[in-house]
């Protein structure tokens, strides 16, 4: 559609007509007479703002030529007298205007402003050198613009009505205005779009409906409901539990087919916040040199890892989380924050998992990093009787042999098994080792500077109690827990989700981290609410962007009823 109306604009161009720019082409038509006739779509209900001043603001942008609808919204709200001229009434919310235009003007009407935009200039003789249909299509990368719009509106309410089913009517204190309701919805629109909670209450007039501005909580409020609600870690983890049962029961509900495979693909991973935090400055807060009680914290939820080193910090909070693998998607069941009181390594935090998931869903085939290999990890696996596949720590003589052995084979794929038993503490645990050869990817990489650099073929080893006889059967055991690779990609996206904050307590980060996993899980619920329930296929990656379901999921959240 650009190269098409590029052409046609390049016939419009010739010795007798009048060059100008956007902006000066803006100033020469009137808005009001350009979309007079237009059949535009009815506005949001409750909401000052009306359809017309929406596709104002499209245009504006499309002509003037800005980067992004929240720098034209700033522009206009800077310089109101540009609003009056373009007879705008209320300026529109920047999401409000996002889900306007994506889900509700569609491409037809878009289609027919830049024709007139077209006839005015071939009328007058003027020709715009800025190529105004370039800002004002649609993403037509994005799939849910291809899928019909029924099933988006449904998808919408279904999403709708979940979300509405999770909060629960309350008041934070007797002379507080705000609800738990409206707390919630904040904390969602602060991960949803990566702020702080002084950042949102700061930037609540670009983001709110009209009728909304002003009347958002202040951050100390956000944080303040956080502590009161939320007085122990424990708490928090209560808290997502009680979410992801609702979940599981919403998806049993509605995909009674998906719950209906007896077992699933487990994942199992720790994941690493960075901090940078005083931990001196906060052990003499907890010893009462300081007065100040507000910024206390627990230096024991803070682990050091020198050799995870990011941005000039080595203090980390780490979690340990378990996520279902269908077919390339993640779905987190449950996380454990780790202190320096119970060790990531530790036996007793996976079987919780374990237990936990169990509820819900069977266990096929466990996987596990390899900073899991440990006699006390194998052991408790063998005797609940899980099948389980982790990488092979090859910190031994007797292991350095046969990853050779296995560099040393024929050709790539091959695969070498033995038996190995591990002795720790007067504790013999055997288990099946699988060495498969393959191909080093970061042969001679300059950029690479690990240990087999020089290697052309590496041996990667894998500790299962799997039966292992054949080639074929170790192969299938490399490519079973490929799929848990992904675990590290959901961690990134799980952080396009994550709220910011500066705050030590310990309570405020665990929930936020709960509320990005929430998050993410209900993008993953959309996708297959999506793609299973109307299509009847499983989606081999998402197709939704998370942009455009956090466009969706703040339109859901901020639909307030109207003042009085």
């Amino acid at each position: 559609m650009r190269k098409h109306y590029q052409t046609k604009l390049k016939n419009y161009l010739s010795t007798d007509r009048v060059n100008l720019t956007a902006s000066e082409f803006i100033e020469n038509i009137d808005l009001n007479r350009l979309l007079a006739g237009i059949i535009i779509p009815p506005k949001y209900e409750h909401c000052k703002t009306e359809s017309i001043d929406y596709i104002k603001v499209i245009v504006y942008k499309a002509i003037k030529g800005y980067s992004g609808y929240l720098a034209a919204l700033r522009h206009l709200n800077k310089h109101p007298e540009e609003t009056a001229k373009l007879n705008i009434r209320s300026l529109p919310a920047y999401y409000s205007l996002m889900e306007f235009k994506n889900y509700r003007l569609g491409k037809t009407v878009l289609k027919e402003i830049l024709l007139r935009i077209e006839n005015i200039q071939s009328g007058n003789g003027i020709f715009i050198r800025d190529n105004i249909s370039e800002h004002m299509t649609i993403n037509h990368k994005n799939p849910m613009n291809h899928i019909p719009t029924g099933f988006k509106r449904k998808l919408i309410s279904e999403m709708h009505q979940f979300i509405m089913q999770l909060r629960d009517n309350g008041s934070l204190y007797h002379n507080v205005k705000y609800t738990d309701k409206d707390i919630m919805r904040a904390i969602m629109f602060m991960n949803t779009n990566k702020m702080t909670a002084n950042g949102f209450s700061e930037a609540n007039r670009f983001y709110y409906d009209p009728y909304q501005r002003g009347d958002a909580p202040c951050g100390k409020t956000i944080l303040e409901w956080i502590k009161k609600i939320f007085p122990t870690r424990e708490k928090v983890e209560q808290f997502n539990q009680h979410i992801l049962s609702k979940i599981f029961r919403y998806i049993k509900k509605k995909m009674p087919h998906l719950t209906a495979r007896n077992k699933f693909t487990i994942a199992i991973d720790h994941h690493l916040i960075p901090v940078w935090e005083d931990i001196k400055k906060s052990q003499r807060k907890l010893n009462g040199e300081h007065h100040s009680k507000r910024t206390l914290t627990n230096p024991t939820h803070i682990i050091s890892c020198a050799q995870h080193k990011f941005k000039s910090t080595i203090n980390f909070r780490k979690y340990i989380s378990c996520s279902i693998v269908i077919n390339g998607m993640r779905f987190c069941t449950g996380f454990k924050a780790i202190d320096q009181t119970n060790n990531i390594f530790n036996a007793r935090l996976v079987s919780d998992l374990i237990d936990y998931v169990k509820q819900y869903v069977g266990i096929n085939t466990l996987l596990l990093d390899r900073n899991f290999d440990n006699s006390s990890m194998h052991s408790m696996l063998q005797r609940r009787g899980i099948k389980y596949i982790m990488p092979k720590i090859i910190n031994g003589k007797e292991l350095r042999q046969y990853r050779e052995q296995a560099e040393n084979l024929d050709d790539v794929g091959d695969a070498l098994m033995t038996n190995y038993t591990m002795q720790k503490n007067k504790r013999n645990v055997t288990m099946n080792l699988v060495f498969v050869k393959k191909q080093n990817k970061n042969y001679m990489k300059h950029d690479y500077k690990g240990k087999d650099r020089n290697k052309r073929f590496i041996a990667y080893g894998f500790a299962t109690n799997m039966r292992v006889k054949s080639k074929e059967a170790a192969r299938e055991i490399e490519k079973i827990y490929r799929s848990r690779w992904g675990v590290e990609v959901f961690y990134k996206d799980s952080k396009n989700f994550f709220a910011k904050t500066t705050s030590n307590n310990s309570v405020v980060r665990d929930f936020y981290f709960s509320q990005s996993i929430n998050i993410f899980n209900l993008w993953v619920l959309c996708n297959l609410i999506l793609f299973v329930m109307y299509i009847k296929k499983y989606p081999d990656t998402p197709k939704i962007r998370m942009k455009t379901f956090a466009i969706s999921l703040s339109e859901i959240q901020y639909k307030k009823r109207p003042p009085p």
